[in-house]
């Protein structure tokens, strides 16, 4: 679970590791004290709110707001909560907060006459593209006897000259413009020239000019179609062979020019008819064609409120006409360019069948909840007679209670009053029409089913449940502050599917409400053994100290692991210490005599202590005995492998604590909780001491203020005798002055919790005198 708050300002802690060397103060005797920490359990119950933390004030209205331990059958009823509660007390924990996981709601609805509602919405959709023209055919009128000088077409369209898009029919004079070129109804501009002939000549016997061996000019042209005659030395040459197979000469009219297959052998000679022509510049316009384009609506509109839009342009209303029965619009040609994109803007009413309804639930999750009842009674049928009944669940708070629907003229003011009502302290209502008339209800009986208390260890998915109701219960708290947090009925050992580890979990999480929000510290068990015998207990141990187990390391929102710059796994297992047993012997006056998971007696016990005394050799407050004993041997594994372990103290019934180490890596710095929870404290105090400094400028005074304040506040501490000494510095480069930001470099010398005592023995004999 990691949390990004780069972003925001305040006060950011980073946890350096193995730098902790033995000195020469480590004899230093602080001050004891008594100090009472807070401890959230997090667990299931009976009845009470759901993913919301309760401080408790008394235990008797903790019982009466999440229920108690007992099911109606006289038996324990599986639930953590309020147990966990009672433990916790037991241990000398004061300052204790609730927090429920899991739970149904039982739910029940009564029914209205069912109306039709007419309900008118608007809508802006996109309803297609403008397309192209259609083929566009204009005509050049020319006089008589005239024709179009070749390439002397000019085309505009819209005033643009044009080069593709269309084609030109110089013989027939006209211009067709391809479809789907240019937008319908723009505006065409044809310029060009044309010759037209006033007079024919006649020409005989002219000499042609040479241009090459085989080919000639005339002089004059453009010539009359079939008026040439070709001569050789006076013999007339025809253009083919009789049968048409050989070709002597060829004209081209282009270039007035004859050219021979063969050079001829003579002087050339030509009679011809030419033209006389007069050349002229005309135009003509015209409109590129295209038709009216029909667009589909997705409702029927209602009358005169549509508006077309095309690229996000209101059209004319002239552009446009609608036909609102078929759900059709006709764009006109030439109001939008070609590919623009089409929008229509309308409403329209829609009808449908609906139900006015009053849906109830119980005030909190629970089968306490399950018959609720509610009847609603319609004398006469007659709605101003009508009366809603409400029957409270056995064994809850409230009272019965009856309210007159002509009272409350809509359905949510009668909601409002059934909620607010001082009797009503188990049902909640609410409706999906407040402002239809509470009259239209019909008469029925109501019992509200379905409710249930949450997961239950005997349920065959109950880790599956538990871990992913505690994942959502742990980014609700991210926000909030706790010095420890017990996860009830769940176990370092015993993972969910996935191997999807409960103690881990609760180490990131901790691990990530430390950096974001305050220091926070875990506890949690293991799973109780199912029975006592040697070979289970010797199996038990293995287990727990087998390699690799009891470590746990920083992962990411998809459970995958997270390594620092050098390649390595962040340790988190520092911010929780896991309770390897021996189960606790205790007692209440609900359920009696019964062992239980000893995570929340250690919880109450260091809640007592100040951050420097250590739980080691201390006694647990409410333990009665515990259910079985580790050897020594065994005790000894499992602290080197960093469990927390309770024995009796010999020649007492007394119950302690072997050791109270964190679940850190071994050669953490941070793996004895003593140390955790003396810097867990000396960082919040430096928090506290910083936070009044966040938002002034960065400057050498505001600086030197600021180590005025954790100054003080660490000598308090040290004072205490939580800490022998300190040392840190505030560092601002320029950079870190750009950026507001501030460094604070702080060294703690923590006075080291006594572990052991080692005495040596000598035996002498007696010296006679």
């Amino acid at each position: 679970m990691v949390v990004d708050l780069s972003n925001l300002p305040g006060f950011e802690r980073i946890y350096n590791d193995f730098n902790l060397q033995v000195n020469d103060e480590a004899d230093y005797q602080p001050n004891t004290g008594v100090v009472t920490d807070g401890v959230l359990l997090i667990g299931t119950a009976v009845d009470g709110p759901v993913e919301f933390p309760v401080s408790v004030r008394r235990l008797t209205e903790a019982e009466d707001l999440f229920g108690g331990m007992v099911a109606p059958n006289g038996l324990p009823n599986e639930m953590s909560l309020i147990r966990g509660m009672r433990e916790l007390y037991a241990a000398g924990c004061r300052d204790i907060r609730l927090m429920r996981i899991g739970g149904t709601f039982a739910t029940g609805e009564l029914l209205g006459q069912e109306t039709v509602q007419t309900v008118v919405s608007h809508i802006r959709e996109t309803i297609g593209q403008v397309s192209g023209s259609e083929e566009t055919v204009i005509t050049i009128s020319l006089p008589a006897n005239s024709f179009l000088v070749p390439d002397s077409v000019l085309v505009k369209v819209d005033n643009e000259p044009q080069t593709f898009g269309y084609t030109v029919d110089y013989s027939a004079a006209k211009v067709t413009f391809q479809p789907g070129w240019f937008n319908t109804g723009a505006n065409v501009y044809i310029g060009y020239q044309y010759d037209t002939e006033i007079a024919t000549h006649e020409v005989t016997n002219e000499p042609l000019v040479k241009d090459t061996a085989t080919t000639f000019y005339l002089q004059h042209g453009p010539l009359v179609y079939g008026t040439l005659s070709v001569y050789v030395d006076g013999t007339e040459m025809p253009a083919t062979s009789l049968d048409g197979l050989t070709v002597y000469w060829t004209y081209d009219e282009a270039s007035n020019k004859i050219t021979f297959v063969e050079a001829p052998s003579g002087a050339v000679t030509a009679n011809y008819t030419y033209k006389e022509l007069q050349r002229s510049s005309g135009y003509v316009t015209g409109k590129i064609g295209g038709s009216t384009q029909s667009f589909t609506l997705s409702y029927v509109p209602i009358a005169d409120s549509v508006v077309l839009y095309a690229n996000k342009s209101a059209l004319p209303k002239t552009a446009y006409t609608v036909n609102a029965t078929d759900k059709k619009v006709f764009l006109q040609p030439g109001y939008a360019d070609m590919l623009a994109t089409v929008e229509a803007e309308y409403n329209y009413s829609t009808t449908s069948s609906f139900i006015p309804k009053l849906e109830f639930r119980g005030i909190y999750p629970g089968a306490v909840y399950n018959g609720t009842m509610v009847t609603l009674e319609v004398p006469d049928e007659t709605p101003a007679k009508a009366v809603i009944s409400f029957k409270k669940p056995a064994g809850k708070g409230g009272q019965d209670f009856s309210l007159y629907l002509a009272n409350y003229p809509t359905l949510g003011k009668l909601v409002d009053a059934i909620n607010n009502d001082q009797r009503n302290r188990y049902l909640r209502v609410s409706t999906n029409a407040p402002d239809m008339p509470a009259g239209l209800l019909k008469g029925a009986t109501v019992v509200l089913a379905g409710g249930t208390d949450g997961p239950k260890p005997s349920d065959y998915d109950y880790k599956e449940k538990m871990y992913d109701l505690l994942s959502h219960a742990y980014e609700l708290l991210m926000d909030y502050n706790a010095a420890f947090v017990v996860p009830l009925d769940v176990y370092a050992d015993d993972p969910a599917s996935g191997n999807r580890n409960f103690a881990e979990q609760l180490a990131n999480f901790c691990a990530a409400v430390s950096m974001a929000n305050s220091e926070t510290l875990g506890i949690i068990g293991v799973k109780p053994v199912a029975d006592i015998s040697l070979e289970t207990l010797k199996n038990k141990v293995d287990s727990l100290c087998a390699s690799g187990s009891n470590q746990y390391f920083l992962k990411d929102a998809n459970g995958d692991y997270i390594y620092d710059d050098k390649g390595n796994l962040i340790d988190v297992g520092r911010f929780i210490s896991v309770v390897a047993g021996p189960e606790v012997v205790t007692q209440n006056e609900q359920i009696g005599l019964y062992a239980t998971s000893p995570a929340t007696f250690f919880a109450g016990l260091i809640s007592m202590l100040p951050p420097h005394v250590g739980a080691l050799n201390r006694t647990v407050t409410g333990a009665l005995g515990l259910r079985f004993s580790y050897s020594l041997s065994q005790q000894n594994r499992l602290t080197a492998a960093r469990y927390v372990t309770l024995r009796t103290r010999p020649g007492s019934s007394n119950v302690i604590v072997t050791d109270a180490p964190t679940a850190a890596v071994p050669d953490s710095d941070y793996r004895r909780l003593t140390t955790m929870r003396v810097v867990a404290t000396a960082v919040g105090l430096v928090r506290l001491a910083c936070e009044p400094f966040v938002g002034l400028p960065n400057s050498p005074e505001n600086r030197g203020a600021m180590a005025t304040a954790i100054t003080s506040k660490l000598q308090g501490l040290q004072k205490e005798g939580a800490i022998l000494d300190f040392k840190f510095q505030i560092f601002a480069s320029t950079k870190d002055q750009l950026l507001g930001h501030a460094l604070i470099d702080l060294t703690i010398y923590p006075a080291l919790e006594l572990t052991k005592i080692s005495t040596t023995v000598t035996l002498r004999p007696p010296v006679n005198g």
